[in-house]
C-alpha cells in the first residue's frame, strides 16, 4: 500500500477539533494546528499565575508560623487579640506537624515548639521552590514571546522583500538631473 492510499484511508480530523488526534499516526501537520506558540504561551502564563497564588499562600503561612514560633518562644499572652489570632491561624498549617517533636518549656510562660519551627522551615523551603518554578515559567513565557516577535519580524521582512518594486517606466519620467558644476574657471 502506498503512502498516498494510506493517507486516504485514515479518518480525517473533524473541523471543530473537539476530538484529540491519534498520537500513533504519522500525520505531522495536525499537531501544529492544535498546539501553537500562542497556546503554549497562554498555558504557561496560566500556570505561572496559579503558582504565584499558591506561592503567596505558602509565604503567608510561613510568616504566620514564624510569628507563632516567636510568640511561643517569648511567652506572649494568648488573651491578647493579635496573639490569639496568630495561634488560631497557625493551627490548620500545624496539623500535619503537631506532636512531631516534644514541646520544651523554657519558663512558666515561654515554650520552645520544635514542631512549629520545623513546619515554618518546611513552608519556607516550599516557598523557595515555588519561587524557582515561577522564575522558570517566566523564562519560558519570555522565550515564547521573543520567538513570536522574531517570527512576526521575519514574516514582515519576507513580505517586504516579496513586494514588487516600481520601475522607472511605471513611475513616469525620471527625476531631472542637474549638471554638476564645472571646476574650470574662465579667465
Amino acid at each position: 500500500m502506498s503512502a498516498a492510499t494510506d493517507r486516504e484511508n485514515r479518518p480525517s480530523v473533524p473541523a471543530d477539533r473537539s476530538t484529540v488526534p491519534n498520537p500513533d499516526t504519522d500525520d505531522d501537520d495536525v499537531l501544529p494546528e492544535l498546539v501553537t506558540d500562542q497556546t503554549i504561551e497562554l498555558l504557561l502564563r496560566g500556570a505561572k499565575g496559579l503558582v504565584i497564588v499558591v506561592n503567596v499562600v505558602v509565604m503567608i503561612t510561613f510568616v504566620m508560623l514564624s510569628l507563632g514560633f516567636f510568640l511561643h518562644l517569648v511567652g506572649a499572652s494568648p488573651e491578647a487579640a493579635f496573639v490569639d489570632w496568630v495561634y488560631r491561624n497557625t493551627e490548620r498549617a500545624m496539623q500535619p506537624f503537631r506532636g512531631m517533636f516534644p514541646v520544651q518549656t523554657i519558663d512558666d510562660r515561654s515554650v520552645f515548639d520544635a514542631s512549629l519551627l520545623f513546619a515554618a522551615a518546611l513552608y519556607g523551603f516550599g516557598a523557595i521552590a515555588l519561587h524557582a518554578v515561577v522564575d522558570y515559567l517566566s523564562a519560558r513565557v519570555r522565550r515564547y514571546h521573543r520567538r513570536a516577535q522574531r517570527a512576526a519580524l521575519e514574516e514582515s521582512r519576507a513580505r517586504a522583500s516579496m513586494t514588487p518594486r516600481a520601475t522607472e517606466s511605471e513611475l513616469g519620467e525620471p527625476p531631472a538631473r542637474h549638471p554638476a558644476p564645472s571646476d574650470s574657471t574662465s579667465e
